[in-house]
């Protein structure tokens, strides 16, 4: 059986432990057996930090030297969706030159920010302008004095 220090209660404290199993760039080799229930991960974190300790009721597993579990079956399911040209092109039509007209509009030509949060939110302001836009320019801006 190998040590305490290889298994820990959850992901954070394999994070916060001292040893250091892995070189920073490689991925260590955890075992699932039948009844397990504490795996080592390696994640990265301060030395510093002290370890979570392991609950005293759980036994320590023997089964964590490779990345095995026999009792389930790998399977891969690879779904495929045929494509169909004529509703893409529609799709394009439809999606992308709202887009495109409301980026022009006041000059976003591409955008700034990455990611899909971060992205969305450009986006999002950028169509808040546009029907600002529009609206002054619909009712005007007149002084009621």
């Amino acid at each position: 059986m190998r040590g305490k220090n290889t298994i820990y209660g959850s992901k954070e404290a394999c994070r916060q432990c001292p040893n250091r199993c892995t070189g920073g760039k490689s991925p260590k080799t955890v075992s699932f057996g039948p009844k397990t229930k504490y795996v080592p991960v390696r994640m990265y974190g301060s030395p510093s930090i002290k370890l979570n300790p392991v609950p005293a009721d759980i036994p320590l597993s023997p089964f964590n030297h490779t990345l095995d579990r026999k009792d389930y079956i790998p399977r891969k399911v690879v779904l495929r969706i045929k494509e169909d040209i004529a509703k893409i092109k529609e799709r394009m039509c439809l999606s992308e030159h709202p887009f495109g007209t409301v980026k022009w509009y006041h000059g976003a030509y591409y955008l700034l920010c990455k990611g899909k949060e971060k992205a969305s939110a450009e986006l999002g302001l950028s169509f808040l302008a546009y029907n600002i836009r529009r609206a002054i320019n619909m009712v005007g801006v007149k002084s009621k004095r």
